[in-house]
């Protein structure tokens, strides 16, 4: 009994040690996934790196057009944005404005500000505050990028928000050179306060989107959020993205943010420009026309992550 159990031991040793080069998963492979993940808690970007970013939302920080999504700035890149959509809302037909700077401060933490106009029938009512994001996680090969972020809108009582978001992403390669290049799944769910003496006083709203990469730069985004406490209609959107890697981002789209009577029309634009205020030279400061593997401008097309 005792030798077979010896050369049981043995057997499973050889087993679990079988080289690599026979296909097995050695014990140092089967921790270097662990170790991987580790290593991309709060991560510096490399070249050929690409998160879940888009372009302006409603709310005011980057996203798809009503939820936030889950990519910041490189290090040292600035992106100034404007949006606006005529929604047909309860009181009447109304133009909402939104502008938004933001500047990455490292490659997983972004700072910025914003805010929110809204032109009435019978008057104009403006809010606005700082934004933060931090990528706690960046996206590997089988896990998720991952951020935390905030938003502090204060101004007219019926505008005052405070916000709490999650965001997640994954995205796939489909083709090189194809119609369908990437697709991108993003998930998340905003935490809300608002004024109680107008508005419903807090909610959670869970929501989910993808975006689709075509040629020429061109991104088909959709998303579609639950109704919660706070909107009395289901909010989604849909549209087109175009992202240049040389700087310059177009976003036009129809959307229900859940108040609106009929679907209203969205459109927003913006630029890149790369500052590296803080004086550390990264990969990100190279010039992003120079090189197609360089880091990553605010709407790049999407790439693999390394």
């Amino acid at each position: 009994m005792r030798q077979l159990a010896v050369r049981l031991l043995l057997l499973s040793c050889f087993s679990i040690y079988t080289t690599q080069g026979s296909g097995a998963l050695t014990p140092s492979a089967a921790f270097a996934g662990d170790a991987s993940l580790i290593s991309s808690l709060f991560a510096a970007n490399d070249a050929s790196y690409s998160g879940g970013r888009g372009l302006i939302t409603l709310e005011g920080v980057s996203g798809m057009f009503l939820n936030p999504t889950s990519g910041t700035l490189s290090q040292g890149e600035f992106t100034g944005q404007y949006c606006a959509a005529r929604l047909d809302a309860k009181d009447g037909i109304e133009v909402q404005h939104t502008p938004m700077v933001a500047y990455g401060v490292t490659d997983w933490l972004e700072i910025g500000a914003f805010g929110s106009i809204s032109e009435r029938a019978n008057q104009d009512i403006a809010a606005g505050g700082p934004l933060l994001r931090v990528r706690v996680l960046k996206e590997g090969s089988w896990w998720p990028e991952f951020s935390v972020g905030g938003l502090l809108r204060e101004g007219n009582k019926k505008f005052t928000r405070r916000t709490l978001f999650v965001a997640a992403s994954k995205g796939v390669q489909l083709t090189n050179d194809g119609f369908f290049r990437t697709f991108r799944l993003h998930g998340g769910f905003r935490q809300l306060w608002q004024d109680p003496r107008v508005n419903v006083r807090d909610a959670t709203v869970g929501y989910i989107g993808g975006e689709l990469q075509l040629p020429q730069y061109l991104y088909v985004v959709g998303e579609v959020s639950n109704k919660g406490e706070i909107f009395p209609r289901t909010p989604f959107a849909v549209g087109i993205q175009m992202r240049r890697p040389s700087g310059f981002g177009l976003t036009l789209g129809a959307v229900q943010s859940g108040d609106e009577r009929s679907i209203s029309f969205y459109a927003g634009i913006g630029i890149y420009l790369s500052l590296g205020l803080f004086g550390v030279p990264t990969e990100s400061e190279t010039p992003h026309i120079a090189r197609a593997g360089a880091a990553q401008p605010v709407w790049r097309p999407d790439r693999p992550s390394s």
